[in-house]
């Protein structure tokens, strides 16, 4: 096995801390379930596809919990990027179910980016799992 990164255990999470891009399916072995807190929105949307094919074949029967940022990309350019519900369906795909968990306006919360021009800054939390068959 490859070294991938680090890695951190308390009971029964673990945590990979190193090139996402690297990962394969047979060093990780079996994952229930994926928090994603920032990755999709830190990436330009020539990557998300990518990123998304590989956490298919990483996590491909666990739930996906991913949290994304919403705003008008002509207020403000990213990092963090733009992620909306209907990109998150496109790139996951028919064969996975997006509920949404909560979704709201935090832009009072986050004066930073209202000082770069924000009008809205929508905050998302999406569960992705996969279609029963």
């Amino acid at each position: 096995m490859k070294k991938i990164g680090s890695c951190y255990r308390a009971g029964a999470l673990t945590v990979w801390v190193g090139d996402y891009f690297k990962l394969t399916p047979d060093e990780l072995g079996n994952i229930d379930w994926v928090y994603d807190r920032a990755a999709v929105i830190a990436l330009p949307d020539t990557m998300r596809a990518d990123y998304v094919a590989l956490m298919q074949s990483l996590v491909p029967e666990g739930e996906k919990w991913v949290v994304t940022l919403e705003y008008d990309q002509a207020e403000m350019a990213g990092p963090p990027f733009s992620v909306t519900k209907s990109e998150l369906e496109a790139l996951y795909g028919p064969r996975n179910r997006l509920s949404v968990f909560e979704r709201q306006d935090i832009l009072e919360q986050e004066p930073r980016f209202k000082a770069r021009g924000l009008t809205s800054f929508f905050q998302g939390v999406y569960c992705i799992k996969p279609q029963q068959t």
